[in-house]
């Protein structure tokens, strides 16, 4: 059994760091939503950036083997993020947390695996305003990636797996207009991609896809952009950004979305 944390009430800005140990790996543990995410998925967390720093330019990563990632252009401790722990700012010009190294990419999985982030998009205009926003991209090149993004069709969020050139797309049009923070997720296999909002699947689970094949891009490993080197750039807030090694089933990803409230 893990020791028990040292974990501040919801809503605060203070944080304090508790070192955990949890099978092959470490955490560093600053708030209790980033302890429920590693105690649900240890051992199978790659990375998890909780994106609750106050100063400097790195995104501390809970894993501590893990490289951090960095932040560039953005704006550390902002507004309350989801839990009420402030967010940093991503101002839709060239700000963005990269994240690529060595580590992450010898531990990362193209061919099974789960990606989450929370998002909170600055005005709902931006929802209509025809400009693409990307939330995450992660690519080898042009027949590997995965993309979560706001798409420049109001109203739309679209999730894309590539693997060996056969391509997974789904155009998710509610239509969406959150004014608040809500959870992007999308979980990759050969026989098994779902796509997540909020913790429900959107779509249909995609069964039938191609073969991963490559080092990652060291210029494509991003939130917040859709390149290391320009593109779409987020507007708006980010937090959690999580990466695992595994799929996950539909109750765990409602669980990330709805654990934000304990």
């Amino acid at each position: 059994m893990l020791p028990r944390s040292k974990v501040i009430p919801l809503g605060r800005t203070r944080v304090i760091p508790t070192r955990l140990a949890g099978n092959d790996l470490t955490f560093d543990v600053y708030d209790p939503y980033e302890k429920l995410l590693l105690d649900m998925f240890n051992p199978n967390v790659v990375s998890l950036w909780p994106m609750t720093d106050r100063d400097g330019n790195t995104a501390r990563n809970s894993i501590t083997s893990m490289p951090g990632g960095v932040y560039e252009n953005c704006r550390l401790s902002s507004t309350p993020g989801p839990t009420g722990i402030r967010a940093p700012y991503f101002s839709g010009l060239s700000s963005m947390m990269y994240f690529y190294s060595s580590a992450f990419n010898t531990k990362f999985n193209g061919s099974t695996g789960s990606a989450f982030v929370w998002t909170k998009f600055e005005d709902v205009s931006l929802w209509t305003d025809g400009v693409n926003q990307y939330q995450m991209y992660i690519r080898v090149d042009g027949s590997n990636y995965i993309i979560m993004n706001l798409t420049n069709t109001n109203n739309q969020i679209r999730f894309q797996y590539r693997a060996g050139g056969a391509a997974e797309i789904n155009e998710s049009s509610s239509p969406y207009s959150f004014t608040n923070w809500f959870n992007l997720g999308i979980s990759w296999s050969q026989t098994d991609t779902r796509y997540y909002i909020n913790g429900t699947q959107v779509g249909v689970m995609d069964t039938t896809l191609g073969v991963w094949a490559g080092n990652l891009d060291p210029a494509y490993c991003v939130f917040g952009h859709n390149s290391h080197i320009s593109g779409s750039t987020h507007r708006g807030w980010m937090q959690y950004a999580l990466i695992l090694n595994r799929i996950v089933a539909p109750q765990e990803a409602l669980n990330i979305y709805t654990m934000i409230n304990l």
